[in-house]
């Protein structure tokens, strides 16, 4: 039985996408890769990947957050939000 999809905001984890690294619904986009290319600033995000919201950016940024509070890093399987 394959490993069921989970949501996080706007972010997903498929087994089926990317190996099952966290991407951003809809997209094959990674969560890494927005972060990756945030240092040099929103706008940079934004204009590099034009089809993500605003929403799509905070959800990627609540992820990482919520994962960087953790010592032993897992997200937990009930853990939801909604992004404004």
């Amino acid at each position: 039985m394959p490993a069921p999809i989970r949501k996080y905001g706007r972010v997903v984890i498929d087994p089926e996408i990317q190996a099952g690294t966290p991407v951003i619904e809809g997209t094959r986009l990674t969560v890494s890769a927005i972060l990756g290319c945030f240092e040099a600033g929103y706008s940079i995000v934004i204009r590099r990947y034009p089809y993500l919201t605003r929403k799509d950016v905070v959800s990627a940024l609540r992820f990482a957050a919520v994962l960087a509070d953790q010592s032993n890093p897992q997200v937990p399987k009930d853990w939801d939000f909604e992004v404004e």
